[in-house]
């Protein structure tokens, strides 16, 4: 610190809310919406496959004829 300014603090935990983020004695899991929950979740992936988007392509020209 320059010069002779000194800062000094008290902090003390006043902070009584329910976030599970505040209690570490939970199994936490994750979510797919990006919460905390305690339920085992199923994950769906959505990817986009261009091989399969341009088959769909080719194969709709193909119907057409």
């Amino acid at each position: 610190m320059s010069g002779q300014y000194y800062a000094r603090f008290v902090v003390k935990n006043v902070d009584n809310s329910d976030s599970y983020l505040r209690q570490p004695h939970r199994v936490m899991e994750l979510h797919n919406d990006g919460t905390y929950v305690e339920e085992i979740t199923d994950y769906v992936l959505m990817i986009e496959n261009r091989r399969a988007k341009h088959a769909g392509r080719k194969f709709a020209a193909a119907a057409s004829r």
